[in-house]
């Protein structure tokens, strides 16, 4: 049985992310989630933490052992120190770009970058 890792990112799982046991808060908490991640304006140290740490309930009241977080780099050490502090794992989703290119009728060419979810990767702790 894959243990489950609860969602922490604005992006909703790949369906190899869901296959490899990503869950969603439900849906209360994740509109709480997707506030908490969205930053208008530049954060002070203390509104980083106080974010952190709500994010952080929001995992805890999942009952996952494991947090898929990304987003704002400024956000990430807290969050991964307030996760740690409530016994959850952090980790990072592993990607590997595939671009292609294609000729459109009018000549020109298009180059799209492909995301393809392969694993994922523990925060470590520094």
């Amino acid at each position: 049985m894959t243990m489950a890792i609860v969602n922490l990112t604005q992006h909703v799982p790949t369906p190899s992310q869901f296959e490899a046991g990503v869950i969603d808060p439900p849906e209360e908490a994740r509109r709480d989630l997707l506030a908490l991640l969205d930053f208008t304006d530049p954060p002070t140290p203390a509104e980083i933490v106080r974010r952190a740490d709500r994010i952080a309930a929001i995992a805890a009241a999942s009952g996952c052992g494991q947090a898929m977080v990304g987003g704002a780099m400024f956000l990430m050490p807290a969050l991964c120190n307030a996760l740690r502090r409530r016994g959850i794992e952090p980790l990072c989703g592993f990607s590997r770009r595939r671009s292609q290119e294609h000729a459109r009728p009018d000549g020109v060419v298009e180059k799209t970058i492909l995301f393809e979810h392969e694993a994922f990767v523990a925060v470590p702790e520094s």
